[in-house]
C-alpha cells in the first residue's frame, strides 16, 4: 500500500462525511494533477466500515469522471437511516477507482482518526486490469440517465 498519490494522474481530496436528518452523506473531490494528461476515471465503488466491521456501500454521481490537469469533479452520495447505533468514530472509507486509459485500479482507504478528522491510510494499485466494457457502458447508460 502506497501513502500517496505519486503513482497516479490523479488525486482525492479528503472526503467530506456527515450524518444528519437520518442519513449518512458522503462528498468526494477528484482533482487533475498538474503536468499529467487528461484522465479518465470510473468509480467502481465507495464503501463505508465502521469500527463494528458493518459495511455500507454508497453509491457515488457522477461515477463516470473525464479530468484533465487543472480540472476537479465533485461526486456526491448519501445512504438513508442507518440505523440505531451507527456511528463514524474510528471508521473507514474505501473507494475503489478504475483508470480507464492506464488500465489500473485503485482501492484509496481514508480512515477517521479520534479527532474526527479524515485522513488518506493508503493506495493499493493493481496493474493492467482487464476492464469490462459492457459493464462500464452500462454504467455510463445508467449514470446519463441520472443527470
Amino acid at each position: 500500500m502506497i501513502k500517496n498519490y505519486d503513482a497516479c494522474n490523479f488525486k482525492m481530496a479528503i472526503p467530506e462525511v456527515a450524518l444528519g436528518g437520518g442519513c449518512c452523506k458522503v462528498k468526494l473531490t477528484t482533482i487533475g494533477k498538474i503536468g499529467q494528461e487528461e484522465c479518465q476515471l470510473a468509480i467502481l465503488s465507495c464503501k463505508l466500515v465502521t469500527l463494528k466491521q458493518q459495511s455500507y456501500e454508497i453509491e457515488l454521481q457522477p461515477d463516470m469522471l473525464r479530468l484533465n490537469s487543472i480540472g476537479r469533479t465533485v461526486s456526491e452520495g448519501q445512504m438513508e437511516n442507518p440505523g440505531a447505533g451507527f456511528g463514524l468514530a474510528g471508521a473507514k472509507l474505501e473507494v475503489e477507482v478504475l483508470d480507464l486509459l492506464k488500465k489500473e485500479k485503485y482501492s484509496i482507504h481514508f480512515k477517521r482518526g479520534g479527532d474526527r478528522k479524515w485522513s488518506l491510510e493508503g493506495i493499493d494499485v493493481e496493474e493492467q486490469v482487464e476492464v469490462d466494457r459492457r459493464a462500464l457502458r452500462e454504467k455510463r447508460r445508467k449514470t446519463n440517465r441520472l443527470l
